[in-house]
């Protein structure tokens, strides 16, 4: 399985409409299904003895979406953490079985821009990361009160957690395009433009107390072909890039 480009969008984030789904549709294999548990207990074993925490939250899987007429429409299925993280151990196993057996765990992901023109990219904490890397600002999405907002409540509460900007300080968000990622997820990539500086951001930043940031990383525009090309579908944006 490759990282992609589904397609992409050209509307608000409020106009993709999520509806959920009574079954899902993923195929079962049960040599992959009777691993999940064990890995989840490894798993949380060894980050519990660094003093980390590993949160079975409640997710979504996409089962489906439609793009028609410039509407949007995702169905998905509630589903638990736990869950997809046991697949996303086993992506190798899944990717000979077929698409059909992949988590499709919905997430987003946003690329901050300054007002001063400059493009906000993270970089992991070893507290948080066994093996940190550079990403950009996104994690999965969780269940929150109402589904009609889930996908934009989830963005800023990501945007807020991981660099303590908040959503007063957002002048716009742009959704451009649904990634599927060879980990097993279907990432919601948008451009969120910010009323604030590149100082502001990181000023912003250093007040933050959540630990799965350790950097802020600023990069110009002309910069960013060059930055992401060897960053797993972070390297996508090469092609997104020219809608910004």
């Amino acid at each position: 399985m490759k990282d992609k480009i589904l397609f992409t969008i050209s509307c608000e984030i409020e106009q993709i409409k999520c509806n959920l789904r009574k079954r899902s549709n993923r195929a079962i294999s049960y040599k992959v299904e009777s691993q999940i548990d064990n890995i989840w207990n490894s798993s949380l074993e060894e980050i519990r003895k660094k003093g980390g925490i590993l949160y079975n939250g409640n997710t979504f899987r996409v089962e489906e979406i439609e793009n028609k007429n410039k509407t949007i429409k995702m169905f998905i299925y509630p589903s638990k953490y736990k869950i997809f993280y046991g697949l996303y151990k086993q992506m190798n196993k899944i990717a000979m079985l077929g698409k059909k057996y992949s988590p499709n765990n919905l997430a987003v992901g946003a690329l901050l821009k300054t007002k001063d023109h400059k493009y906000v990219f993270c970089k992991q904490s070893k507290e948080a990361y066994k093996n940190p890397k550079i990403s950009i600002i996104g994690g999965v999405v969780e269940k929150t009160k109402s589904i009609k907002n889930v996908l934009k409540a989830n963005l800023l509460k990501e945007i807020m957690e991981e660099t303590g900007i908040t959503e007063n300080k957002i002048a716009s968000i742009k959704p451009l395009s649904f990634i599927q990622s060879k980990h097993g997820s279907i990432i919601l990539f948008n451009l969120v433009e910010l009323k604030i500086t590149s100082h502001e951001v990181l000023k912003i930043f250093k007040t933050k107390h959540d630990k799965e940031v350790s950097e802020l990383i600023l990069v110009l525009k002309e910069k960013i072909t060059n930055f992401v090309t060897e960053m797993g579908y972070l390297s996508l944006i090469r092609r997104l890039i020219n809608r910004i």
